[in-house]
């Protein structure tokens, strides 16, 4: 997806190892089957739909916005106040997640059916 220009389009990857299948948890499959089936029942859907923004893709703008605002909620207490710093989630950027799943995929490499070359692959 190329956000560069307006509106944004559909581009094919760069290099021929972007093509690549993912493996998903069983969980997430049935979550996303909830979510097709509810969606499929608004109107004008279409099975090209996307999953998150329907007929046009989320901005990357606006799933940083979720993000932080995501954290400034979990940084706080019930009465609205802010936790003391030591227990508060930094402020991230989304592009770090990418760094703490590829820390988490690492970590668990004994524990699933991949390698470090599978988590290149991956990434």
């Amino acid at each position: 997806m190329s956000f560069k220009v307006r509106p944004p389009k559909l581009t094919t990857p760069k290099i021929k190892y972007s093509y690549r299948i993912i493996t998903m948890p069983d969980d997430l499959i049935d979550l996303l089957k909830e979510h097709y089936n509810k969606c499929s029942n608004y109107y004008g859907f279409k099975t090209s739909s996307l999953v998150f923004g329907y007929t046009k893709p989320l901005d990357p703008e606006s799933i940083r916005r979720y993000l932080h605002d995501a954290i400034k909620i979990i940084n706080t207490d019930e009465d609205g106040d802010l936790l003391a710093v030591d227990k508060q989630i930094p402020d991230i950027r989304l592009h770090d997640l990418r760094h703490s799943h590829t820390s988490y995929l690492i970590r668990n490499m004994n524990k699933g059916n991949y390698n470090d070359y599978d988590i290149a692959k991956q990434l």
